[in-house]
């Protein structure tokens, strides 16, 4: 996540936009990108550059897949006549899923 600026949860927001249209530059993310991909299944040529925005929308799915659909509120921006989409972390799930892995640690 360091990779696109978002260190936190609280970092979801509408402020990421701004980077959309930039490349993400990183070793570690070409090297893995066809394993990422590989091993959630995730099929077509859609993920296949390094803009921000692509690498986003695949790190949003990555986390609704290993977590929860609900996760994520979608919000969607218009830049240069195109619809881009970002996504606000729902506080509601993110709790839901704190007390739970509280419950489950306290009972180990």
């Amino acid at each position: 996540m360091e990779i696109l600026n978002i260190n936190s949860f609280k970092d979801f927001n509408k402020d990421l936009t701004k980077l959309f249209d930039t490349d993400v530059s990183c070793d570690w993310l070409n090297e893995n990108l066809n394993i990422i991909k590989k091993v959630f299944n995730i099929r077509g040529k859609k993920y296949n550059n390094n803009k921000y925005y692509t690498i986003y929308q695949l790190l949003i799915k990555l986390m609704k897949n290993m977590f929860d659909e609900k996760l994520f509120d979608s919000k969607r921006i218009q830049m240069k006549k195109i619809d881009y989409y970002y996504q606000i972390i729902n506080i509601s799930c993110l709790e839901n899923h704190n007390e739970i892995i509280n419950i489950s640690s306290i009972n180990l």
